[in-house]
């Protein structure tokens, strides 16, 4: 091929225009109850996500794209995941622990690099595991109480390097830990019922690409949020003042990193 344009068929490219795959999905789940309040389970997920092509352009001048046709196909992922955990209820119902933890075994993970301006897509290996907790609790009338936790360890593998070296690295958008707590509080004023609302959302440092590069890193941040409402007896309607991001904390939502092209 060159920089002008042909058909990515048989005739050119012979078995890389097809993919053939059968693949199957499912779920299965034990669950045990000790008494009403308790519920422990166990699942094991089969998951597959499609193979396809990717879409861009070759140039053998190198100065755009530097993949060739080879790159232009990408085989099925397929997750294999594993979960243990408990759900409960206790203090009379006021309150409720759930608690997971699990395993996700990627074969054939679809990530993606660039190949100069072009986005690659391509399969590699990944193993993800979690401990997800969370704590919903009604302590006392008109109070509401939610806490949530999650430590996660997501890596990639086999990430080839600008150079070509293989390298183990961060899945993206996989932050060691998060956090988030809300606190309401709600009472009967004026034939309706006002409430006040506070909630804060953390987040550990991630990656935005999968070579973990300097450029790419956010660092963790806490949002904060507040909210005063009145809502009328028959809750037909209500009157709202909110403020998201109190302290207007300035973070990435998501960046590319083309240092490599542009310097």
């Amino acid at each position: 091929p060159s920089n002008v344009a042909f058909d990515f068929d048989r005739n050119s490219v012979g078995d890389l225009a097809i993919q053939d795959h059968d693949s199957f999905n499912g779920k299965l789940e034990l669950d045990w109850k000790p008494n009403d309040d308790v519920l422990v389970y166990g699942s094991y997920s089969r998951g597959t996500k499609s193979a396809g092509f990717n879409v861009g352009f070759l140039d053998e001048t190198l100065l755009f794209a530097s993949n060739t046709v080879a790159t232009i196909p990408f085989g099925e992922e397929t997750l294999t995941s594993y979960e243990l955990g408990i759900k409960s209820t206790v203090m009379g119902g006021r309150t409720r622990f759930n608690a997971s933890a699990f395993y996700y075994d990627y074969e054939d993970f679809q990530t993606f690099r660039f190949e100069l301006l072009n986005q690659i897509i391509f399969n590699t290996v990944a193993e993800v595991s979690g401990l997800e907790l969370e704590l919903l609790s009604s302590p006392a009338d008109g109070w509401d109480i939610a806490l949530g936790l999650i430590l996660l360890d997501a890596e990639a593998k086999d990430i080839p390097s600008p150079a070509g070296e293989l390298r183990n690295r961060d899945m993206v958008a996989s932050p060691d830990m998060a956090a988030n707590a809300l606190v309401r509080y709600e009472w009967p004023a004026l034939n309706g019922r006002f409430a006040v609302q506070a909630s804060a959302n953390y987040q550990d440092e991630l990656f935005f690409d999968i070579q973990n590069s300097p450029v790419s890193l956010e660092d963790g941040y806490t949002i904060g949020n507040l909210r005063v409402s009145y809502a009328s007896a028959d809750d037909r309607w209500e009157l709202a003042a909110f403020v998201d991001n109190i302290t207007d904390e300035e973070y990435l939502s998501y960046t590319f990193e083309f240092t490599g092209i542009f310097g």
